[in-house]
């Protein structure tokens, strides 16, 4: 993909985040609009946009085999942001309140309201398939070891974690995903409502964002310094040692792999 398209639509999810800020600071969006914003997104929007882009894929040989070495490759970066994470922690002495917030932000980031807006926008469904695929495996680990780290002092037990993995989200991927490998369409009539109403979502998710960071109290978000790590880790180390390391293994282990995979993957662990 040329560079121009590229930055043309960086821009364009920029415009919209940009709208979300203006409307949340002139009031227009405020706390109580901007938590109905994300159930709409979460609980309506989204799950459908899921469900609706396995409805437009063909099942191939290639995207089987494709979807099966994205759980792998997905599943080994997130344990290894995991680890480093956690290697972090370590080395900068947080305190174990530090390490439970810092780790799972590493770790998880952002794949539903910012990933798959950029992701969609720059590889298409093919692109956003895939990335269903790394969120559902990262739903998985978040609802499981995330949950761990986070409340292993105390807080929500191992089971209650498990029973979390079961949301609208998580459903729409596995039942989008069955139906593809059973090569079952869903008819137009319905499906064309479906996917009209699920890309809102790409919209909704930007004008989350920038109400969000509208809202935002500048001065304690300014003053935390593990926000800053976090975002050097997310936006600039995990992306340039998975890149580096995806680089070394492409004559052996990747051999073949579509880099396709590898981009969106690396897309979805810098959110």
């Amino acid at each position: 993909m040329k560079q121009s398209i590229i930055l043309e639509q960086i821009s364009f999810l920029a415009v919209l985040v940009l709208i979300g800020v203006f409307t949340s600071k002139i009031g227009i969006i405020k706390e109580k609009e901007r938590d109905s914003l994300v159930k709409i997104i979460f609980n309506i929007t989204l799950p459908l946009l899921l469900f609706t882009n396995f409805n437009k894929l063909e099942l191939s040989p290639e995207i089987l085999k494709n979807s099966m070495m994205i759980i792998i490759i997905s599943l080994s970066l997130i344990l290894l942001m995991l680890l480093f994470s956690f290697l972090f922690s370590k080395f900068f002495r947080m305190t174990n309140e530090q390490r439970s917030v810092f780790i799972p932000h590493n770790a998880f980031g952002n794949v539903l309201y910012f990933g798959f807006p950029v992701v969609n926008a720059l590889f298409g469904k093919l692109g956003l398939f895939y990335a269903s695929i790394y969120t559902f495996v990262s739903i998985m680990l978040l609802w499981t070891v995330g949950i761990y780290v986070i409340t292993r002092k105390g807080g929500m037990s191992f089971n209650a974690s498990l029973r979390n993995m079961i949301n609208p989200n998580s459903v729409a991927i596995l039942a989008g995903f069955s139906l593809f490998l059973l090569d079952i369409k869903i008819p137009e009539i319905i499906v064309k409502p479906f996917a009209s109403l699920g890309g809102t979502t790409i919209y909704l998710s930007m004008l989350y964002i920038g109400a969000l960071l509208g809202l935002m109290k500048i001065k304690g978000v300014l003053t935390n310094k593990l926000i800053y790590l976090t975002s050097f880790n997310k936006t600039l180390l995990f992306p340039f040692v998975f890149i580096m390391l995806f680089t070394l293994l492409s004559n052996n282990i990747l051999a073949g792999v579509d880099p396709l995979i590898l981009s969106v993957v690396i897309v979805e662990a810098a959110m």
